[in-house]
């Protein structure tokens, strides 16, 4: 059957035709339009509920099998609602967090960009997902897809895979973090191998899913810490949250929104409030302090470094033997963040930071021995000047016994001694020429042989010195040698030995070492009386060799170091020094 529905009205009236109604229960609940409608199906419900405040008397009157129906209706209406209410909130969370994950997708991409344009070549990015059966793993696959549109080379991988060397170190590192629940991440080995081998001035975000525990940035921020990785930041994948970190001690900073990039990689080291640092040093002539006011140059260099960075440098003075690797000699001592002394380097090492200028590395070796007496009367005049005097003297002397009537005077009495049986004025042109030229020559050869005897009472004769590797060579001295490298030096092969004193010593054997170290050597055995025997240094260098200085496993002051030893070092230095040695 179909129900007719009169509605009052002052203008025409209008007849709405409804479909027919089955159920008589339903019918009470469809409105004439056959569909649900919560806000009229709640008033109906008032007014019934009103109604049988009014009238209690009447229900009794009520047949048991429709109120039944009645409540069962109610019910299960109550259940859509709940069900409708619950399905709204769901789908409006799903919109919001896909709404969320797309936003930071697009920001980590931005991100990436903004790195890039700073970097020059390629541009290595990791993935690493720290996650147990992770449901973000496509936000990850969405962010790869991103960062191949910009033609970066990306390394995809989880913390259950070992870390495998690679020269492709990261320009920026993306983590995928677990729930904080998830213990085994903290606890993972491959992770934490992953982790360590961030560098630790490497952009990196990590992205995680918020709880109730406000103590799980905390958690990460001091994983990352302790080992090593300071530019980091935390992204809130299911809230407007991005966390920052300063260090010394640890604090944490919350942004809303999408900050720009110097906002999470600003400079770490400035940011401590604690800033000590500790340098390991072993006593040669570059960490030495000369007349109490001049340091060595190393050690002013690593100075005038910390004051500048407002540092605090502890030195600590270590011990080694020549036999001894550096890290061997360091392995004792914890907590050493670089090493102050020059050290030459057969292999590559990243951790290490190249001098602004190379070693000339050359020999110094003893001059020669004191002449004796007789050597010091045959020094004044070479072997050929003694046998033209020899020639010279016989030939006189010949020419006087085969014609004994050419010269009534003996020419070489008279030459050297003045001797003469008759007076030159009264001998023949002959004689009187042969007389004078004779003692022109001899009278000059005796005024060089007293000058050079005279000047032997300012300076002690002694043997000539060897100027030349081929000198040392034809001579068999031995060359010693510490801790320069000199495998592939071919012209001091068989002639080397290692030498075992901590500090080289002019205590007359032949020394290979940096020609600074050999100068200022030389200029105090020289110049302070029983500080050392005279030494000659060889005018040609052996070879030429770049050092380097070292520290520790991904430091944060290794790059600034290497910028301010470039620039800001040496102008300063030679001041300082200058300035201390007027004084």
């Amino acid at each position: 059957m179909y129900t007719r529905l009169q509605i009052p009205s002052k203008s025409k009236p209008t007849t709405t035709t409804v479909a027919p109604v089955k159920d008589a229960f339903l019918a009470q609940l469809l409105p004439i339009d056959g569909r649900y409608d919560p806000v009229a199906d709640s008033r109906r419900q008032r007014n019934e509920h009103h109604q049988e405040q009014l009238a209690p008397s009447h229900a009794h009157h009520v047949s048991p099998k429709y109120g039944h129906r009645m409540l069962e209706g109610e019910i299960i209406m109550s259940c859509w609602r709940v069900a409708r209410c619950f399905a709204c909130i769901t789908l409006l969370y799903s919109t919001a967090q896909a709404d969320r994950e797309e936003d930071v997708t697009a920001y980590l991409s931005h991100l990436t960009y903004v790195l890039q344009k700073q970097h020059s070549g390629v541009f290595n990015c990791w993935l690493l997902e720290f996650y147990n059966n992770s449901t973000k793993s496509s936000m990850l696959n969405s962010v790869s897809h991103r960062l191949y549109g910009q033609y970066v080379s990306v390394l995809q991988a989880d913390h259950q895979f070992s870390y495998q060397p690679t020269l492709r170190e990261p320009n920026m590192v993306i983590i995928l973090w677990g729930k904080q629940e998830d213990s085994n991440i903290f606890e993972s080995f491959y992770a934490s191998q992953w982790v360590l081998n961030i560098p630790s001035d490497c952009p990196t975000v990590v992205l995680f899913v918020t709880s109730n525990h406000s103590a799980h940035p905390r958690l990460i921020g001091a994983y990352l810490e302790a080992r090593m990785v300071f530019y980091f930041a935390l992204i809130a994948i299911n809230e407007d949250a991005i966390f920052t970190f300063r260090y010394g001690p640890m604090r944490i900073t919350t942004h809303t929104g999408f900050p720009k990039h110097h906002e999470l990689f600003f400079d770490r080291l400035h940011t401590m409030q604690i800033k000590h640092f500790t340098a390991a040093y072993m006593k040669d002539f570059y960490t030495l302090s000369f007349c109490d006011r001049l340091l060595g140059e190393d050690m002013a260099l690593f100075v005038l470094f910390a004051q500048m960075q407002q540092l605090v440098l502890d030195v600590l003075e270590v011990s080694c033997s020549s036999t001894e690797t550096l890290g061997h000699c360091l392995s004792p001592y914890h907590g050493i963040h670089l090493f102050v002394n020059r050290v030459f380097l057969m292999q590559y090492n990243k951790y290490a930071v190249s001098s602004s200028t190379m070693a000339q590395i050359a020999i110094a070796t003893p001059k020669g021995r004191l002449l004796t007496v007789w050597e010091m009367l045959l020094k004044p005049f070479q072997t050929s000047a003694w046998a033209t005097i020899l020639a010279v003297l016989v030939v006189v002397q010949l020419i006087q016994l085969c014609a004994p009537t050419l010269f009534t005077n003996n020419m070489l009495a008279l030459a050297l001694f003045g001797f003469e049986r008759r007076k030159l004025r009264l001998t023949k042109y002959v004689e009187k020429m042969t007389a004078t030229a004779l003692i022109i020559f001899f009278f000059q050869l005796k005024c060089a042989y007293e000058a050079k005897l005279v000047s032997y009472l300012t300076e002690t004769p002694r043997l000539p010195d060897a100027l030349s590797i081929e000198d040392l060579r034809d001579r068999n001295i031995t060359v010693h040698y510490r801790s320069i490298p000199i495998h592939n030096v071919d012209k001091l092969a068989g002639m080397v030995a290692k030498y075992d004193s901590d500090r080289f010593v002019y205590d007359g054997i032949t020394l290979l070492a940096n020609r600074e170290a050999l100068v200022a050597e030389k200029f105090f055995a020289d110049n302070v009386e029983g500080y050392g025997m005279p030494y000659t240094i060889l005018p040609d260098n052996v070879f030429e060799i770049l050092p380097f200085y070292v520290f520790s496993a991904k430091s944060l002051l290794r790059k600034r170091f290497h910028k301010y030893q470039q620039q800001d070092f040496f102008v300063p230095w030679i001041k300082s020094n200058f300035a201390a040695a007027t004084i």
